[in-house]
Formats: structure tokens, sequence, C-alpha cells
């Protein structure tokens, strides 16, 4: 049965002609060409390192486009000014000021004002009943510092809606969110199309893809390959156009069965950590995958440091036959664990340092110097031998800083870090 689609708007809110974009040597994004329509979710979908947050980044005016034109409600416009021309952007990374409230960080730049000062009864009043329309149950006076990293998550969210936004540039915004908290954004992002707004919508969740899209772009290796209305396509063939080839075996067999240890790897029990969690208790062998799931504030996070030996916790934990007393995360490291935070930014990377040194620094006292002297010759090796950051050499330069690397690579160095973890 065919599907009857939506009559098109013959002007877009937004549109990009030729855009490209070049780090150095390193082109990122090749004559990208497409249009944005109002009204609608437009999905941008590609692989890491296709040039999703790149090219969104020059839509907010954070990078200016090497070459190429965009238009905005047909003139065209400057990106500097991506704020004044109503575009929103919601960060992958959050951009947050940690020692501000909640209302400070949200009005950051356009607080009411009483006599040229700050109206702090109004912020809090005109944020707590944002928040509250928009169902995200957090206190506009506390500290973003005491907040989790979801919360901080849906406070990024409510920022970019609190002024009048024409267009919504979502990076990837349910990364670290549960299916209660990606509800309330999706009831957001009807309400805005709603209104004539039109969203950029960047995730890797075809489920959420497929739910919430009108249109969907395909970019590959920074190239523009094609766009879709959501009822012209499938899963299937978006994912081919996304790798560049049919994947015919999504999730192939294990070459070998898998053979269930009788002895598990590691056993925790009775695991406490007063105010954070209590009595937590599991077992994992060797070759498996164990999932923690629950609703913010429930524990995850704080039970995966105190395995990396953060904090102060009580309990027994138990690996490879040996117990644990696990006093900081180096013991941690020594014992053969290693640990991925969810927030890589702040606990994963020195972001001042050279991607080479973040690969190597849980590994230096092991093996990187001799005498107090850094093995640079080491140092190099092992980071580029390492298959994390060979998945992504291609665009991979070690004496860069951290700091001016994307999301996939920032990935990679956390990933790389620690021990061969068992």
């Amino acid at each position: 049965m065919n599907t009857v689609l939506k009559p098109r708007d013959p002007v877009p809110l937004l549109e990009l002609r030729g855009i490209a974009k070049s780090f150095g040597q390193v082109e990122a994004i090749k004559e990208v060409s497409l249009s944005i329509l109002p009204g609608c979710v437009h999905t941008l979908l590609g692989e890491n390192g296709a040039g999703k947050s790149t090219l969104m980044q020059i839509l907010a005016g954070v990078h200016a486009p090497t070459r190429g034109e965009i238009f905005l409600n047909g003139s065209l416009a400057n990106p500097g000014e991506s704020q004044k021309a109503g575009i929103a952007i919601i960060y992958q990374e959050l951009s947050l000021a940690k020692n501000l409230s909640v209302a400070e960080n949200m009005f950051a730049g356009h607080e009411p004002r009483r006599f040229g000062v700050v109206d702090f009864k109004r912020l809090y009043a005109q944020v707590q009943t944002l928040l509250d329309s928009l169902g995200i149950d957090i206190d506009a006076t506390a500290p973003v510092s005491r907040l989790s990293m979801v919360q901080r998550q849906l406070v990024e969210i409510a920022k970019a809606l609190s002024r009048d936004a024409s267009l919504v540039i979502t990076d990837e915004p349910t990364s670290s969110l549960s299916d209660r908290e990606a509800g309330i954004l999706f009831h957001i992002v009807t309400k805005l199309t709603a209104k004539g707004a039109a969203v950029v919508y960047i995730s890797y969740r075809m489920d959420e893809i497929m739910r919430i899209s009108n249109d969907i772009s395909v970019m590959c290796d920074g190239r523009y390959i094609a766009t879709l209305q959501k009822d012209e396509t499938t899963i299937a063939a978006l994912i081919a156009m996304m790798v560049g080839r049919e994947m015919s075996d999504v999730h192939p067999r294990r070459e070998t069965p898998y053979v269930h240890p009788l002895q598990p790897l590691l056993t925790v029990s009775h695991l406490t950590f007063p105010g954070q969690f209590e009595d937590v208790s599991f077992e994992i062998h060797a070759g498996e995958i164990l999932g923690f799931f629950g609703l913010i504030g429930a524990g995850r996070s704080d039970v995966m440091k105190a395995l990396f030996g953060i904090g102060r916790s009580s309990g027994e934990i138990t690996m490879s036959g040996k117990r644990l007393k696990l006093r900081n995360p180096a013991h941690a490291i020594r014992e053969g664990i290693a640990f991925i935070t969810e927030d890589r930014k702040h606990e994963g990377l020195v972001l001042m340092h050279s991607i080479t040194n973040n690969v190597t620094i849980a590994s230096f006292e092991e093996h990187g110097s001799r005498f107090g002297i850094l093995n640079r010759r080491f140092e190099r090796d092992h980071a580029h031998e390492h298959p994390c950051v060979r998945a992504v050499a291609g665009s991979w330069k070690p004496e860069r800083r951290q700091s001016a690397e994307s999301g996939v690579l920032e990935m990679a160095s956390v990933e790389t870090k620690g021990p061969d973890p068992r």
C-alpha cells in the first residue's frame, strides 16, 4: 500500500549550499547541501567522524565554513549571528558552568534585571516555570555541580529552549537519558514543530529516528549522501547508506561457542556506600556483558566508581579468586580494572595534554618511565598500536591537544586508558 506523503513547504527555513570545512589539511566536510523545512524534524544520520557535529557547529556559529553559503528564510545568513537568527543548539558535550545555579546557566546573558542588577527572584521563578512546563523535575536554584550528568543534560535542553528559537539543533540529546527523560524530549520536540519551528536531530538510535523524523539526511566521510522522507525508506537502507555497504550480518555469531566458566571472574557482595547505594551484590563470568539499569539517582554510576576505587565503600570485591580492598583508582588499575566514565571531559581526560599523553597516562607506572623519566618511544608506539586508536587513525593527530578533538576521538582516548582489562 502506498503511503501518502504530506505536502512540502516550498520555502526552506534553512538551506545549506556547498558547505565545506577544513581543519589544516583535513577536510572534515565536503560540499554539503541540504534544506530544513519549517515544522519538521530533520534527522542527520552518519557514523562517527561523518562530519555531523562539525556541520551543526557551523550552523551554531562555532566554526566558519571554509566555503559555501547558508540561507535562513531565503536570505543569506551570517553563521556568527546564529542566536540572533533564532538558532539554538543542544550540544552533545555540556556547556554548563558548574559553579552557577540552574537558573543562572539557563538565562546567562539575558537575565531579568531590576535597577540594572539581576532580579534573582524573577529569574528563579521564570526558570522554575519553564522547567515545570517541560516536565523536568529540577530545582531552578540548585547548583549545577550537584546535579547528575543526566540532570545536566536536561538542563542543557531547557537552556536551549529558554529563547524563542525557530531552529533547534540537537546533537545526540538522548545519549545519556532513560526512556522517561527521552519521552520528555520527544514531547518538547512535538510542541516545537507544532509551532512551526524546525528541529535538526542527530542520533544513532534508529527506533527514535523512525519515530520522530519527517526527513532524514545521511552523511558518510564528510559527504552528503541523500535526503529521504521517513516513509520512503527503511532502517536497513539507511544503515547501508551510512556505512557505504549492505549490512547482511549486523550481529555476527561467535566464531566459537561460548563456554560458561565454572568460577566467576568478579564477585561483589553487599557493596555499600552510605547515601549513594547499599547492599549491592552480583557476579560476572569471563566473556559476559552485565548491564545495569535504573532511573536518575538510582546509583548506577556510583557503583561503577566504587569498583574503580573511588570513594569509601564497604562490602567485598573478589576478582579471579583474590579479594580486593581497593584504596584508589591507581590500585584498581594495577589489579586490571579499567573504567570508562560517563563524563569523559571532566573525569576521563586531561584536555590540555595531547592525545598520546591521554592514551598512555594510566600505563606510565608500569611501562612508560625509567628512573622517573617518561619513555617517549613507548608512549608513541603504545598509542599508535592500540586498537581503539587505530580504528580512528585516519583523523588522529597524536600531538594535538585532546580538547581539539571530536567526540569519537575523545571516546577512543578514554577507552584506551588503563591496563589491558580483564
